[in-house]
Parts: structure tokens; sequence; C-alpha cells
């Protein structure tokens, strides 16, 4: 089955949307209080590693370079360690750091599960051959699509010159 490149790229920002959709759900989750929590809810550590490695596996299908995927991952775990710091602040719950590492498992499983997907759609992958537009842009850029002619990084193909 052929998938068409538009139908890939609306994929890749699916996955973005997923990915910050689960994790403002995370943060929601960390900051209510005690009392309002479920009661059978699974394992606290279960829930911080898959509310941080979930949003972490999601943003590895959403980028297209190493680089913004480091930038996104390092926000993320901002985003743990600040969660777990203003649990302090909410009534019936404590910052741990037992939490923390619960958090950082997540993301570091996230990371170990997604990098073969980092680059696969992005222009840096040698195996994708660019499909230029009479705009002189070039599609199959990441998340927008395009990306000019000019800021395209040069491809090796493996040919000895």
């Amino acid at each position: 089955m052929i998938i068409s490149p538009g139908a890939i790229d609306r994929l890749y920002r699916l996955a973005g949307g997923l990915a910050a959709i689960s994790l403002v759900v995370t943060v929601i989750g960390t900051l209510l209080p005690g009392q309002d929590l479920p009661p059978d809810l699974p394992p606290d550590t279960f829930l911080h590693a898959m509310g941080f490695g979930i949003p972490t596996l999601l943003t590895a299908f959403a980028v297209s370079t190493r680089r913004r995927m480091l930038a996104l991952v390092l926000a993320i775990a901002v985003v743990a360690v600040s969660t777990e710091l203003l649990q302090n602040f909410v009534p019936d719950r404590d910052a741990s750091l037992h939490d923390v590492a619960a958090n950082a498992f997540g993301i570091v499983v996230g990371c170990v599960l997604g990098p073969d997907q980092v680059g696969d759609h992005g222009v840096v992958d040698e195996r994708l051959e660019p499909v230029r537009t009479p705009g002189r842009h070039v599609q199959g850029a990441g998340l927008g699509g395009r990306q000019r002619e000019r800021d395209r990084l040069p491809v090796d193909r493996g040919t000895d010159a």
C-alpha cells in the first residue's frame, strides 16, 4: 500500500498534537488535589512513567530532526520536574524523588523506543528524495511539509566522486 506524502505529513502532525494533548493531561493529573483523584488508579510509578513516556514517544514520531527531538525532550523533562515541584503547593500532594525518577524513566523509554522514527520523514533522511514544486520548495521537510530549498541540508547519496 502506497501512502501519499500528504497523508504521512498529516500523521506526523497528528502525533505532535497527541503528544501535546497527552502532556497537558499528564500535567493536569499530576496537579489535581489528592482528594480529587479516583481511588482505583494504577500504581503511582506506572502513571508517572506513562504520563511522560507517551508524550516523549509521540514527539519522536512528530519531529523531523534529532535537534528538535532533543529540544522537545528537554522541555518535557523540565515540565516533569516542574510539576513535581508544584505538587508541594497542591493539597494532599507532595513532591517525591521517586516520582521524578519515574518521570525520567518514562522519558528515557520514550526516547529509546522513538529514535528510529526521528529523521524518517525529514530532509535529513538520505533515503528520501525531495519532491520539487514550482515554488522552489522541498516537500517532506518535517512538520511544515515544506522547506525553502536554500535551507535544505545537503544529503550524501553515497556516490563517490
